[in-house]
């Protein structure tokens, strides 16, 4: 019976990771694998799939090495100083409401086409208004709902790549683009960003049954990954070049009950990453910088709603800047605060990783360029 409710606990933490990466990225995948060609699109989801599912273990080890709760811009803060933290709070600010001003543009237009009523503007109100009231709840809540939403994603998910068979044309894999090649890098990244609810996961557990994180984090991440290589392979060998943005646009051509089943794919996966990520916002506020539990909910929750209304709509835009942004920021804070968690952590953890230094400053000099590369990206636009 014991093994049994421990196993449980591994599926419900495993579970929450999988809500909160699987979101508004996977829509943009087909796209950003379409432009630079499906089999090199391949090949960065899995070097990067690689480094994030290092970067998620050294962030777990760091949180069973550390007392107290807290979220990444704490842990930043312990081990690096104040420089660390700003980055952290940098990376999570430039992520998260990147990532939930995206989901409640999309996911308006998503009910607005199950629903075929009313205005994609109101739709989104209306899903702000519900995920609002969800995150207010609280984590045990949104943990049991994830678990039913990943049960749900992946049967809608097989019912789309087996009605889509019919229109796989083997030779849309067949291009590729070099001219695109940094095009994947930021919507990737953002695809995999879920470092940060890892802290929430180690709060299922009880304290003799912490090493399970370590499994937990591994199937929270790989899983998303073997999905999102399914799901633009599917989308890509049908659409090919005319792969839309969202990866469903695409589809409306071939069969209506396609359209369908993307959008409310679309409405699962990103009210599961809205719960997430605005439930670690909210305990960012609240643990970190003492906010009062209801300002601390108001102030994760509203900041996205006033950038929709402001008129941000650029859905693939902003999920490449916030990628870049947030996984670069993270990338680097996590490393170094790893590192030295390694040496001065509080407590020995249930499990530890080794990364090689030279891996090590590889990546942060990758991180880095990648963020300077978004940035000077957008100057030459404005």
């Amino acid at each position: 019976m014991e093994k049994r409710m421990i196993d449980r606990k591994i599926l419900r933490a495993s579970a929450m990771l999988i809500g909160t990466i699987i979101g508004a990225g996977i829509f943009g995948i087909p796209y950003a694998f379409s432009k630079i060609g499906f089999w090199a699109g391949v090949g960065y989801l899995i070097v990067l799939g690689t480094v994030v599912l290092m970067l998620n273990l050294s962030h777990g080890e760091v949180v069973l090495s550390t007392h107290g709760r807290h979220q990444l811009s704490g842990y930043a803060e312990k081990y690096l100083g104040k420089k660390g933290k700003v980055l952290a709070l940098l990376s999570m600010f430039f992520g998260f409401y990147g990532a939930l001003t995206a989901y409640i543009i999309k996911v308006g237009e998503f009910l607005r086409t199950l629903t075929s009523t009313g205005s994609s503007f109101g739709w989104s109100l209306i899903f702000f208004g519900v995920m609002a009231f969800l995150v207010l709840l609280g984590v045990k809540l949104i943990s049991r709902f994830q678990l039913v939403l990943g049960f749900l994603l992946i049967i809608v998910l097989v019912l789309i790549c087996g009605m889509g068979l019919s229109w796989f044309n083997p030779s849309n894999l067949s291009h590729f683009d070099p001219s695109f090649f940094f095009m994947p890098y930021g919507v990737i990244l953002f695809a995999l960003g879920g470092a940060s609810i890892i802290p929430e996961m180690g709060g299922i557990f009880k304290r003799e049954e912490r090493g399970k994180l370590k499994k937990a984090i591994i199937f929270g991440t790989v899983i998303p990954i073997t999905l999102y290589c399914i799901f633009a392979l599917v989308i890509v060998g049908i659409t090919g070049l005319n792969t839309s943005d969202d990866a469903i646009g695409g589809l409306v051509n071939l069969h209506p009950f396609m359209t369908y089943l993307g959008a409310f794919l679309g409405t699962l996966t990103m009210s599961s990453t809205f719960l997430s990520l605005g439930t670690i916002l909210k305990d960012l506020y609240h643990y970190d910088f003492h906010f009062p539990p209801f300002l601390a909910w108001a102030a994760a929750c509203f900041i996205p709603l006033l950038l929709f209304i402001s008129g941000v709509t650029e859905f693939i835009t902003l999920i490449m800047m916030a990628g870049s942004l947030m996984g670069g920021f993270e990338g680097i804070v996590i490393i170094y605060s790893h590192r030295k968690a390694q040496i001065a952590g509080d407590k020995k953890p249930e499990f530890s990783i080794r990364i090689p230094t030279s891996i090590e400053y590889i990546l942060i000099v990758v991180f880095a360029l990648g963020v300077v590369y978004e940035i000077v990206s957008f100057l030459q636009k404005v």
